[in-house]
């Protein structure tokens, strides 16, 4: 019997070994888990963070755009007008005004 005892009792503290070994690992893959957790939020926040300056940084981009659009018709228009009044100002003198003077 006491052999049984003995086996039994062997057998126990294998298991309690094993259960042991297993619960020391249990508890390292949660806490990694909870470190895993802890960067993936980190990494949400700064992707946030990106996806919000890209946002603003195209809004500046089209800003800039219009802005260079509004400046190109204001050049397009006062160029017309220059073109005009040297229509009117060739007319008025009957011969084309010479561009370069040799």
């Amino acid at each position: 019997m006491s052999t049984k005892l003995d086996s039994a009792e062997e057998d126990l503290k294998k298991k309690n070994t094993e259960l042991e070994g297993a619960l020391a690992e249990s508890k390292q893959n949660e806490e990694l888990a909870k470190q895993n957790e802890s960067l993936a939020k980190a990494n949400a926040a700064v992707a946030e963070t990106n996806a919000e300056k890209a946002a603003k940084a195209e809004a500046e981009a089209l800003g800039e755009k219009n802005n260079v659009l509004q400046q190109k018709q204001l050049v397009e228009q006062l160029l017309k007008q220059e073109q005009e009044r040297v229509r009117r100002l060739q007319q008025q003198i009957g011969s084309p005004i010479v561009d370069e003077l040799k």
